[in-house]
């Protein structure tokens, strides 16, 4: 006995009265033998077949999705912009009808990664001992710059202030006709640039703390401006710095570093 594979097309054009019952694998037909695949069967119709077993009610299911500026859900806001880099989801099986920040607390995650960073801007002013205001023609948030005079890194809030598109020295230094001033806008994500560290500059202490833990690598520390070397200047354990030999009174220290 020969057999053919019947195709879906072909199970098409079959009379219904020559299609099989589910315990049939094939059908004789116009003198040949088809072989109907198991998923080709023909049952009943569903109106007329038994009534299966009734299935678990459904759950119901809510998302929710929110967005802020940090990791502590500052700015929060349901509807996203390029400025909240941080996101978070809530999954659910009851309905949240006013979602707050609070509620997606330990959710966030960083999912724009956009770094707005600037190196060797030029200070647009008049260098005459006299004028304490100079441009950097592009705007930034307050405490993002790093200013310059030739190798020396000048501190925030002791020689200068930042404000929206401009640098303000402060009493202590007014830029002079002689000096090469630049600036950095430094906008990484939980990035501190000019950080003092708590700890008495007294001569003789050593031991400084830093506000964060700073990443592995990161740390960049300044003493009167000169660039300090880690593991020749200070060393780091956590959020703590060990100079090698105290600071001086009066002495300014300076660290930017990633948290």
């Amino acid at each position: 006995m020969n057999f053919e594979v019947i195709s879906p097309s072909e199970l098409q054009i079959l009379p219904i009265e020559n299609l099989p019952q589910a315990d049939i694998a094939f059908v004789k037909y116009q003198g040949k033998y088809w072989v109907i695949p198991p998923s080709h069967l023909k049952g009943d119709k569903g109106d007329q077949g038994i009534q299966g077993i009734q299935g678990d009610r459904g759950t119901d299911s809510f998302v929710y999705i929110a967005y802020a500026s940090d990791s502590n859900g500052s700015d929060f806001s349901l509807i996203p912009n390029q400025t909240l880099k941080f996101r978070a989801e809530i999954h659910s099986n009851i309905e949240i009808p006013s979602p707050v920040a609070g509620d997606f607390a330990g959710k966030w995650i960083q999912y724009i990664f956009h770094v707005d960073n600037d190196y060797d801007l030029p200070l647009i002013g008049v260098l005459d001992g006299v004028n304490d205001t100079f441009d950097l023609l592009r705007s930034f948030i307050p405490g993002t710059v790093q200013v310059w005079n030739g190798p020396l890194k000048m501190k925030r809030g002791i020689h200068f202030n930042d404000n929206t598109g401009q640098v303000v020295f402060t009493a202590n230094y007014i830029p002079q006709s002689y000096d090469d001033l630049s600036a950095n806008v430094i906008a990484d994500e939980n990035t501190i640039t000019g950080e003092t560290p708590t700890g008495l500059i007294d001569g003789v202490n050593k031991i400084f703390t830093l506000s964060k833990t700073p990443v592995e690598k990161t740390v960049c520390g300044y003493w009167n401006g000169a660039k300090q070397k880690r593991g020749v200047n200070y060393t780091i354990s956590g959020d703590q710095i060990e100079f090698i030999e105290a600071p001086e009174i009066g002495a300014i220290l300076d660290f930017d570093y990633k948290y």
